[in-house]
Parts: C-alpha cells; structure tokens; sequence
C-alpha cells in the first residue's frame, strides 16, 4: 500500500516540477529575445553579453533559410532594419525612431526650400529699398534675386484676403525713360532718310535728338517690305518722319493712317500736320476730308476712312499705317478693315495673290508685340516680308515712374480719390488724369466738388483716353477703376511714360476686385524679377465676347 501511495505522490509532484520547469524555461527564453533584441526606444541591457552566446551564433541572419526565432519566415524587410550582420559584425543595431525621422526630414526639406529660392541677399545696411511695403518683411531690396518663383513673397497675394488699405510702392530707379538709354545722334545723322524740312519741324518741336530706338527703325523704314514697330514711346515719329520726307519727293502718292477713336485721330493728326509744315505734303483728316481736294496723308478711324475712300473712288493708297495694331486687329474692326482691304489691296499678302509687288505697304504700330499680336499680323501679310522692330524696354515695367498700389474697399474710394487730387492741385501746376471704368463712373466723378473741376488741371476719362493720349504737363495719373486687361495697364501707364513726360511722374491704383488682385500679382512678381511683364491679352473683344457667352451659358 505504501509503495502505490508512494507512486501517486511521485506521479503528482512529478507533473507540477514538469509543469514549472517548462514555465521557467519560457521565461527564460522570451527575457532573452527581448534582451537581444531590445525593448522599443531603447538598447537592450543584456544584448553585449547575449551577442556572445551560443544563440547568435546558432541562428546568425546570413543564413536566409533560417531566420531567427521571433521574426516571421519571410519578413526580410524587418530583418533588414534590426540589423545588418555586414556592418555590424553580428551586433544588433536598433533603428531611429519615425517620429525623430520624420521631424529630421521635414527640417532638412525646410532649409533646402529657403536657399534655393533665394540666391542672393544685400548684407549692406544701406540697401536700397526698390519695392516698399506696408509689412516690411515684404520689402525688396536693391540686389536681391530669387531663383524659384514658387517661394517669392508676393504681398499682394494676401490681398485676396480683403486687407485693407495695405499698399506697396514700385520707387523709381533711373530719372529718365529707357527709350533714351544708349548712344544717341542728331537728327542731321539721319539726313540720309529726313529732308532736312522734317528735320527742322522735329527739332522745333522739342524732340532735340533721336531716340537710340527711333534711330536704328528710321534707318529700316526705306526698306520694302512691310514694318512692324512696336515700342513704348516715340512711334509716330519713326512712322510719319520718313514717310512724309518719301512723299514730299513723291508728289503723287497717298498714305492712309487709321487710328481706333476719334480722340487719338485729332491728336495724331495735329502731329503729323506740324512735321509736314512747310513741306508739299497735304495731311487732312477726316472731318476735314473733302471727294475733290487733294490730299497726301489721310488720318482717319477705319469706318470713315473706308467712306472716305469710296467717296473720292481712290485706290491707289501705297501706304497703309495702322497705328494702335493691337486694338485694330481685333474681333471689333475685323469686317471694317476687310472691307478697307477690298478697297485698297495689301502686297504680299492672302487677299492680293500677285507676285509683281503691286499693292500697298502695311506698317503696324503698337506698344505690345505678343506672339498672339504677331500671328494677327502675319494673317494680314506674308511672314516673310514683316521686319519686326522692337524696343528693349517693351513690356516692361516703366523703372522712371513710380506706381503705388492700394488696397480699398468701393466705399472709401472717393475720399481716397479727393485727397490725391487736393495734394496735386497744392502742389505744382501739373496735370493729373484719372481713369475710370466706364462713361457712368466717368460722369458721377467728374460731377464731384470743384476739387475734381479744376480746368487743364484734372482730367476723368476711360481707357479711350489711354490709347496715344500725350498731355504734355500730366505728371500723376490715378487709376480710379483698375483696368481688367494687362494691355489697358499698360496703355494706362504710359500716359506719363513718355520721353517728353515731366520728371517725378507717378501712378496710384486703387485694387478692390478679385481679378484686379491677379494683375497686380503679375506686376508684383515682374517687378520683383527685374523682367517683363507676363500675360498681356490680344484681341481683348473676343476674350469679352467669350466671358459674356460662359456667363449666359451658366445662367
């Protein structure tokens, strides 16, 4: 009895000293892959000593048929990560943490952002300030550049944010007009292609020398085929100077200028009439245009030089000026001028065929000269007899005026208006002009106190007025109603842009409405880049007449 007594109490305490005994070793067993491996966000306590054990050596990871216990069979890319037995000669390595990775990464990323998107800072205290803000972090400096225009700061991106009167200054940079940059001449240098009559007539009219620009164009204008001349000042002398000197030899030939309004005819026509003067070219114009007078030069808008033309029954016009190109090629004058073309046809081009050379001379006139404004061109004559003359300067910021830009809302703008004006007016005795968005504005502003009523002193127009219009003392011009088309700024600002233009001259612009904001981002960033502006629209009708249909098509 006491030997099965003595079995049961074996058989029983045999099982519990199995049971603990596997239960230590498991212990054992799993402290040991956690030292060797280590706890999360730290080093294992134990993995120096464990390296030397039998266990690293029994299951070293270059044996990829027999991973090492606790990680799965085919988990290489966490086999790859904890350690690397190549480098670490079999030591386990633990990795950096993502957070710390990620944070590291972002940093690094940041740095590389900020030097690469500005090459250049003035470390000189006396930097000059080229473009003033009203948060000056926003401040350019003379000297800076930027590499990326991903990352430049443009102030005037935060004003579709509605910040109120926020504003920014374009300061001036040289005192005169780009146009008179580089080596000039006399007028007597150019004796060759001026009678000296022209000559004469030009220099009483205060235009003592040539442009660098008007120069080397005068020298292309005897040249047969036909001229594109695009500059931001001084081109009815490079087209009406050779052309009355080659009609004063050719009594009998006629030449046809057609202007856009009515305001720019009367002034190109008193221009041309006083470089003529006392030569034997006849100039009239048509209000004066009469079926049986002779006549030389004939200034006209487009529909009355086609009344004209059919009155008098004359084909026989060798020379066609289209001054103001890009407003006369688009959508608006396209079936007057091919009615004027019927009439009076164009050499080298798809509406005369002929090879003999017979026909008129077309010689386009314009401030801009976009791709879009070329291909206008080339659809009226042969691309390959248009001479393209450009001026330097084209589409670019005008550097001797300064422009400051406003942010306003609607209500504040008259006050803003009255106080510019009042500051003029106390000034000097220069002239002033404010441009508005339409004939109503026109009238509710020019109907305002005597501030605004001062005669030859302030003048209140739309942009019929911005084409060509030369006031001689206009110094400041205000843009009441900011232009929706970067041509209209630019005709805008070159009312005071012009060689003869008084010195000190300035723009101010009230910006209010979202697309306003977008132009103004374009001046901005040009200006801040030292290059021309991007974005001037050709053929602005039909981009009117595309806006009006998207809107009917979403009423």
């Amino acid at each position: 009895m006491s030997s099965a007594v003595t079995r049961t109490l074996c058989r029983s305490s045999f099982s519990r000293a199995v049971v603990r005994f596997y239960a230590t070793q498991k212990r054992k067993q799993k402290n040991r892959f956690a030292n060797s491996f280590g706890s999360l966000g730290g080093q294992a306590p134990y993995t120096e000593r464990l390296s030397r054990t039998s266990f690293f050596n029994n299951c070293s990871p270059k044996n990829e048929q027999n991973p090492p216990r606790g990680l799965r069979e085919n988990d290489k890319k966490a086999r790859k990560k904890r350690w690397d037995m190549a480098e670490s000669d079999g030591t386990p390595t633990i990795t950096e943490s993502l957070m710390f990775k990620r944070e590291r990464e972002k940093r690094v990323k940041k740095l590389e952002n900020t030097t690469s998107t500005t090459v250049h800072i003035p470390k000189t205290k006396n930097a000059k300030v080229l473009i003033e803000c009203l948060r000056p972090e926003y401040n350019h400096l003379e000297g800076m550049r930027y590499s990326r225009t991903a990352g430049i700061p443009i102030v005037s991106r935060l004003w579709g944010k509605r910040y109120k009167y926020d504003w920014f200054i374009i300061r001036r940079t040289q005192k005169n007009a780009p146009a008179l940059d580089g080596k000039s001449c006399k007028w007597e240098d150019l004796s060759e292609f001026l009678v000296p009559q022209v000559i004469s007539n030009l220099v009483k009219m205060n235009a003592e020398r040539p442009t660098p620009f008007q120069k080397n164009s005068i020298r292309s204008y005897h040249s047969s085929d036909h001229l594109f001349i695009a500059s931001e000042t001084g081109k009815t002398v490079v087209f009406s100077a050779p052309l009355i000197s080659r009609l004063s030899k050719l009594r009998d030939s006629k030449a046809l200028i057609l202007v856009p309004s009515a305001v720019l005819r009367r002034q190109s026509y008193n221009m041309i009439s006083h470089i003529a003067d006392g030569t034997n070219v006849v100039v009239v114009s048509d209000e004066n245009f009469s079926a049986d007078s002779k006549w030389n030069v004939l200034v006209a808008t487009p529909g009355r030089a086609v009344k004209c033309l059919r009155e008098a029954k004359c084909s026989d016009v060798d020379t066609i000026v289209m001054d103001e190109a890009d407003m006369l090629m688009d959508d608006s004058f396209v079936s007057v001028l091919t009615e004027l073309f019927s009439i009076v046809p164009v050499r080298h081009s798809e509406t005369n065929t002929e090879e003999n050379g017979e026909g008129a001379r077309v010689i386009f006139s314009s401030a801009t000269c976009e791709d879009g404004l070329r291909e206008l061109a080339e659809g009226i004559v042969d691309s390959q007899k248009l001479i393209f003359l450009r001026s330097k300067a084209l589409h670019g910021l005008l550097p001797h005026v300064e422009q400051k830009f406003i942010r306003v809302r609607e209500m504040d703008k008259v006050d803003l208006l009255k106080k510019l004006v009042g500051d003029d007016l106390a000034r000097e005795s220069n002239q002033t002009l404010v441009f508005c968005k339409d004939s109503r504005t026109n009238r509710v502003i020019s109907g305002r106190p005597s501030e605004l009523e001062e005669d030859d002193r302030v003048f209140v127009g739309t942009d019929v007025a911005s084409r060509g219009l030369d006031l001689p003392r206009l110094q400041h011009v205000i843009n009441y109603d900011f232009p929706r088309h970067m041509l209209d700024v630019l005709h805008r600002f070159g009312r005071v842009g012009r060689c003869s233009s008084v010195s000190g001259s300035n723009v101010t612009s009230f910006v209010r409405n979202p697309w306003e904001v977008e132009l103004v981002n374009a001046l901005e960033l040009a200006a801040r880049l030292h290059k021309p502006i991007r974005g001037i629209e050709v053929n602005v009708a039909a981009e009117i007449q595309k806006r009006k249909q998207s809107k009917g098509e979403e009423a």
